[in-house]
């Protein structure tokens, strides 16, 4: 950021001096001195901080400037050339490279952020896994395989449950139906088909043991 400055305040100067000569006017011993001060001023406003420290100090200089430029207006005589049309003049031409070194400073400061915030995530990172072994508590994700393993267990073993149920009552069906000389038996009948009922039966199957 202060190379940035550096080099803006460096051009500004050249600038100054490359309009002044292009007027053709004598110009007294304060003129350039003002011209570059009030450029000086004006370009504090487009600074970029890195933090308040950094722009505190800048407003302090500027303030210095400031009083600097108030003593020489009142020294200064009259003059022919128009102090804002450089102004505006050098402010045109130094946009470009205020534009770019902007984009350099945001580029730069966006990598500096993810550095920090990855520096962060491991150092938070670090400090759980202390914790976590400090406390003999369980690893998170060996926490939640262990979990998953768990549940996939209890799910195979409700599910062989279900089947062995069914299984059962497939062959108690089959025992009764042979008993009642019946040749087919209907599960879970929507229609309107006309049989012998032995859900019953079946119940009862389970009451005699």
């Amino acid at each position: 950021e202060n190379e940035l400055n550096q080099q803006l305040n460096s051009k500004r100067n050249e600038l100054t001096q490359k309009y002044l000569a292009e007027l053709k006017v004598s110009t007294n011993e304060y003129d350039l001195e003002i011209v570059n001060l009030q450029l000086d001023l004006y370009a504090y406003d487009a600074r970029v901080y890195i933090d308040d420290a950094q722009r505190a100090a800048a407003m302090a200089e500027k303030a210095k400037k400031e009083e600097r430029l108030k003593e020489l207006l009142a020294k200064r005589k009259p003059s022919d050339f128009d102090v804002d049309s450089i102004k505006a003049k050098v402010q045109a031409e130094l946009a470009p490279m205020q534009q770019k070194g902007q984009e350099e400073l945001n580029q730069y400061a966006a990598s500096l952020q993810k550095e920090l915030a990855e520096k962060r995530d491991s150092m938070v990172q670090q400090q759980a896994q202390a914790i976590i072994a400090n406390n003999n508590l369980p690893v998170a994700q060996d926490w939640n395989d262990t979990w998953a393993k768990k549940l996939s267990d209890k799910e195979a073993e409700v599910s062989a449950l279900h089947e062995a149920i069914l299984e059962d009552v497939r062959m108690r069906v089959t025992i009764i139906a042979e008993e009642q000389h019946l040749d087919l038996v209907i599960i879970d009948d929507g229609g309107n088909i006309k049989g012998l009922d032995i859900t019953d039966a079946v119940k009862a199957s389970y009451r005699v043991q």
